[in-house]
């Protein structure tokens, strides 16, 4: 298994801690005009001001992507619309797919596509139905 990755991350982190230390000692002013990565993304992956994503959020048919009840489980998948992994490396995860057993989460895993969290969805309840997906 190769250390790359892990290697990449930590140039990211040092950099980023790098980055944040120097703005710190830079005027307000200067501060304020430097971009921010995106924080908030649509249900296509493409970015939203706070704003779009408030409004978003309070749509209940835009935010619930599928939901199933099996076998005494609720599957459930939704758009989240911000980096759910808090990754740092793109694409953002804003998409979840959870079980549910007796109100308990037991189980979740996360997407970056509408597509891929469907099929997260369809792969969850077809192991519920004890049917290979």
């Amino acid at each position: 298994m190769s250390d790359e990755p892990v290697k990449k991350a930590l140039e990211l982190a040092q950099g980023f801690m790098r980055d944040s230390a120097e703005l710190v000692d830079k005027p307000r002013e200067l501060r304020d005009t430097i971009d921010d990565p995106p924080m908030y993304f649509g249900r296509d992956g493409k970015p939203m001001s706070l704003q779009a994503w408030c409004n978003a959020w309070s749509d209940p048919d835009y935010r619930l992507v599928a939901t199933d009840e099996i076998n005494g489980h609720r599957v459930t998948t939704m758009w989240m619309g911000t980096d759910i992994d808090c990754s740092f490396f793109p694409p953002p995860k804003i998409f979840g797919t959870a079980l549910f057993k007796d109100g308990k989460m037991v189980d979740e895993v996360t997407a970056a596509t509408e597509l891929d969290a469907l099929e997260n969805h369809n792969a969850m309840c077809a192991k519920l139905m004890g049917v290979q997906a």
